[in-house]
């Protein structure tokens, strides 16, 4: 598997501040800690020894989280190694997406595995921990139900609202069957088994993504975190009251947006008064304050002053970060050096310094996640027929048959010639015919005018001819682009890990991931099976 990058700014991909922050902009300095190289890793790794976090919480959290689950002995390991303070973890997050959802999930998780491994090797007296950060807190059901498969959406439809890790997947089992049926003889397949072995064993998504995300990674070190847990939320109290109470965060935030204007960005994401979500039952909704104390939104529920302090003290797990405070809670609880993240979510994150520095919280280093795009062997050899870059063929289809009818024909320029030779025959003809005898002056036109007419007639025939060379150019470059970017869309953000795995066949897509993984080496990772 032969890999060829693409720089993501020649591709017109990733927000404009994520390209600056790659490039360590001098202008942008101030929205981040440590720069996005493995030297600010380690730099973070040195300063991180001197912040401590509850690691017995943590991992008694962990265990009770894990418990009566089958998981991998490296899995096992992570987590008691995380009550020793030579102990510490990079993390990425991502939604309970159906069947894991896009591809980049897996890619997300490779990068995390990666990079861990990288810096164990070099701090070999370290025990590093990759960190999958489940968003079961997350109530967007629709972003998240569904994936495609070749060309269909297969969706979950529920009644059930509020945090999507607490679904119960009774009605899911339908979808899981009717599945079965459809692929018949590939279900017993590596490919298959792990899902329906996943939702089926599940207690809830959030459990059935734990075991699947294990399935998937089983010879990793890889944790699983989820923050709807009351020991974890203990440790976040302290800030949820400050939000509630002084709304801090929202403050700090429009200072940054200031200073993203000066400097001529637009933000990633807008903040609120109040950051968080009041999260009972299948109900996540905002909290807002009001004249008399506070009220969740979309609901009948009230709280003066008083009685809001006495909730959060005796159920802290009722509050919900939004985008905005759950970084913040995920670093208050976990020995973290880094985050790794997509491109909005760099972005994202650059807006949340001065939050983190103005509740005293470790701000970890931002790291991009590796971006892969797959062709195979088929579409390698047209790609190369069509002589076109991979860059290229991320333009548009239309654009670049016209680069190539323009390059490639001389159509209108030779018959242009050809007429204008044509008249200096005909002057010629009506010439030499007059001369002889004037009446012959309309027979010489006569025959001049069939000449062009056949002239005409030819042009278009090789212009019709033309035009079908083009047509098959053009069927080359969508089939390519097809695999490139199907439905118009990246090929991560579209295909669906059953979908790839199935064309590699043999070849793990996960362990192939993660060998290629880099997220140093921030471009576009262009897989050729060539």
């Amino acid at each position: 598997m032969r890999v060829e990058l693409i720089d993501f700014e020649s591709a017109g991909m990733l927000h404009p501040i994520t390209r600056a922050y790659l490039k360590q902009d001098s202008q942008i300095q101030s929205l981040y800690r440590f720069a996005p190289t493995f030297k600010g890793l380690e730099e973070s790794l040195k300063e991180r020894e001197t912040v401590s976090v509850d690691r017995s919480v943590l991992v008694s959290a962990l265990k009770e989280q894990y418990s009566g689950l089958k998981i991998p002995k490296q899995a096992s390991r992570s987590i008691e190694s995380l009550a020793n303070d030579n102990t510490f973890t990079i993390v990425t997050g991502h939604q309970l997406n159906l069947f894991t959802g896009p591809l980049y999930f897996i890619y997300k998780i490779a990068s995390v595995i990666q990079l861990s491994k990288q810096l164990a090797e070099a701090h070999p007296d370290k025990f590093i921990v990759p960190v999958y950060w489940m968003a079961t807190e997350d109530h967007d059901f629709d972003e998240i139900n569904h994936f495609n498969l070749a060309d269909r959406t297969i969706r979950w439809n529920s009644d059930q609202t509020g945090a999507v890790g607490r679904f119960q997947l009774d009605d899911l089992q339908q979808i899981i069957d009717q599945l079965e049926n459809r692929i018949e003889g590939v279900f017993e397949s590596s490919v298959w088994k792990p899902f329906f072995e996943a939702y089926r064993s599940g207690k809830n998504l959030a459990e059935a993504t734990r075991i699947l995300v294990h399935k998937l990674f089983p010879n990793e070190s890889l944790i699983c975190v989820d923050g709807d847990d009351v020991n974890l939320k203990r440790q976040f109290q302290s800030v949820v009251e400050k939000e509630l109470f002084e709304q801090v965060s929202q403050q700090q935030m429009e200072s940054t947006l200031l200073e993203w204007e000066k400097i001529g960005f637009n933000p990633q994401v807008g903040g609120r008064d109040i950051n968080l979500f009041y999260l009972k039952g299948s109900i996540r909704e905002r909290i807002v304050q009001t004249k008399y104390g506070f009220e969740v939104v979309n609901t009948d529920i009230r709280f003066s002053n008083d009685e809001m302090r006495h909730e959060l003290e005796s159920h802290p797990d009722r509050f919900s970060p939004n985008v905005v405070l759950r970084p913040v809670y995920q670093e208050m609880i976990l020995p973290n050096l880094a985050y790794i993240g997509g491109g909005a979510e760099v972005a994202y994150w650059l807006q949340l310094k001065q939050v983190f520095d103005s509740l005293d919280v470790y701000f970890p280093q931002i790291m991009l996640r590796d971006s892969f795009v797959y062709i195979d062997e088929v579409n390698c050899r047209r790609k190369d027929q069509l002589g076109l870059s991979i860059l290229e063929l991320l333009s548009k289809c239309d654009d670049l048959v016209k680069q190539h009818v323009l390059k490639e024909s001389d159509v209108h320029d030779f018959f242009a010639r050809q007429r204008e030779e044509l008249d200096r025959i005909e002057n010629n003809l009506v010439s030499r015919a007059t001369k002889s005898n004037v009446t012959l002056e309309k027979a010489a036109l006569a025959s001049s005018k069939r000449m062009a007419n056949e002239l005409d007639r030819m042009e278009k025939k090789i212009i019709r001819s033309e035009k079908k060379n083009a047509d098959v150019y053009a069927k080359k470059i969508t089939k390519v682009q097809d695999q490139l970017s199907p439905a118009g869309k990246l090929q991560e953000r579209f295909w669906n890990y059953i979908e790839l795995q199935k064309q590699l066949g043999d070849q793990s897509l996960v362990e192939l991931a993660i060998k290629k993984a880099d997220p140093y080496q921030s471009q576009l990772k262009v897989l050729l099976s060539v």
